[in-house]
């Protein structure tokens, strides 16, 4: 499944934050801007990587990494 990033939203960078998703035209509640690929791991093996924390929660004992501007939205407990 190919990649194709919505002409809605853009990448910027935040000076002290790093880069990050904003929106380019109004976006309307509930509306889907972009579906993005996931890989699903073990917890247990995301642990060993220093990708987690670019992880989702995503079931008992899983997490999902996203894939494309997936991984730059924020997904913090406490965004």
């Amino acid at each position: 499944m190919p990649f194709f990033p919505s002409d809605k939203i853009e990448i910027r960078q935040v000076r002290g934050k790093g880069r990050g998703v904003f929106a380019r035209v109004s976006i309307a509640e509930r509306e889907i801007i972009e579906t993005v690929p996931v890989l699903v791991l073990s917890e247990a093996d995301m642990e060993q990587t220093e990708l987690a924390g670019y992880c989702f929660l995503w079931g008992r004992g899983t997490v999902a990494l996203p894939l494309g501007y997936g991984a730059l939205y924020n997904h913090s407990i406490t965004p």
